[in-house]
């Protein structure tokens, strides 16, 4: 379908075929080859430290706390610029640690699951 437009528009010289079908082709390789999402220079490593931190010290917690937990994830998210896939990762990394431990549901079911990849 796409030649045959190529081709009705380069017939009517409306446009480079060979200009467009390199264009077409560099636009194409961008969009499924180069990673856009991550950028390491914004997001700041003492963010994932105190992220990392935060969720060990409180593995063991209960009903009352996890609130709390869940909240300060979501504030060091914001204030560091983490990428929230990125902490979904480090909270699932953490509920492995504390297998037994289901109030690490209430913060993993906050993270939108149209945004994960």
């Amino acid at each position: 379908k796409g030649n045959l437009i190529d081709n009705y528009l380069a017939e009517a010289e409306i446009i480079d075929k060979v200009a467009f079908q390199k264009r077409r082709t560099r636009i194409n390789t961008k969009n499924y080859y180069e990673q856009q999402k991550f950028n390491l220079f914004r997001e700041e490593n003492e963010g994932f430290a105190k992220l990392i931190i935060q969720l060990l010290q409180n593995g063991n917690m209960n009903e009352t706390n996890a609130e709390s937990l869940r909240h300060n994830v979501f504030s060091l998210m914001g204030y560091f610029n983490i990428d929230p896939n990125r902490a979904l990762d480090i909270v699932v990394d953490a509920y492995q640690c504390y297998p037994n431990n289901t109030n690490f549901h209430k913060i993993i079911a906050c993270f939108k699951r149209s945004y994960l990849p």
